[in-house]
């Protein structure tokens, strides 16, 4: 199967919203997150035609990471 993920990204890092309590992390940080989470990132998607200010969106397609063992 494919997990399809569409998140905002920060530029780097990750940036904290003290109003709403939500987290807004960057593309790198995010691709790290997954495969820690086991998954790998087949394809990622930045969505265009944002009015400008506001964060990228990108779109990411996920699938488990595939690991043999001896």
């Amino acid at each position: 199967g494919v997990v399809v993920v569409k998140e905002n990204n920060a530029r780097r890092g990750f940036v904290l919203d003290k109003q709403d309590s939500s987290v807004t992390r960057s593309d790198s940080y995010l691709v790290q997150l997954f495969t820690k989470a086991g998954l790998k990132v087949t394809t990622s998607r930045l969505e265009t035609d944002l009015p400008e200010g506001l964060f990228a969106v990108r779109a990411y397609a996920l699938v488990p990471q595939t690991r043999f063992f001896a």
